[in-house]
């Protein structure tokens, strides 16, 4: 298994930096297991110009990166992270864990702070993600993205 991880870089800050007024947490806020150490959230997408915008981004991403003269990247392909199936539209993102404490900022409907375990499983939310880490593994371009900010809203669409 080849990884080579790429610089974020190669995509200005602001793009990589995206708001979700709308969306679901399904599945509530997945806790670590032991190999890795980071918590997840799987958010329901509602708004597709986010959807293209993510799906754009990654365009962008593998034309950047097949510009690149040093290597041969033809056989590249963007592993999406948007995951489509029957129920809709989802991007999983991290919870940053840094030095043992969550980084990321959790708020209720009266952006009051409150704690990661006050998410519960169906809450609607808006979400500040961004895109920190860049990867090819298995001729597959992987982009990572983790939440800087979750706020809990009443009506999501």
């Amino acid at each position: 298994m080849n990884i080579k991880k790429i610089n974020p870089n190669l995509l200005s800050f602001d793009k990589t930096t995206i708001n979700i007024k709308n969306c679901k947490i399904p599945f509530g806020i997945e806790k670590p297991n032991k190999k890795y150490k980071h918590f997840t959230v799987k958010l329901k997408l509602y708004d597709k110009s986010i959807v293209k915008k993510i799906k754009k981004l990654e365009g962008v991403l593998l034309d950047k990166i097949n510009d690149d003269d040093d290597f041969d990247y033809s056989d590249l392909k963007i592993k999406s992270s948007i995951y489509t199936n029957k129920w809709g539209d989802f991007l999983t993102v991290k919870i940053p864990v840094v030095k043992d404490k969550i980084s990321t900022l959790f708020f209720d409907f009266d952006k009051q702070h409150i704690s990661y375990s006050d998410i519960s499983k169906g809450d609607f939310a808006e979400t500040k993600v961004f895109a920190n880490t860049i990867f090819i593994k298995n001729n597959e371009i992987i982009i990572k993205w983790k939440a800087e900010k979750i706020r809990l809203v009443k009506v999501a669409l």
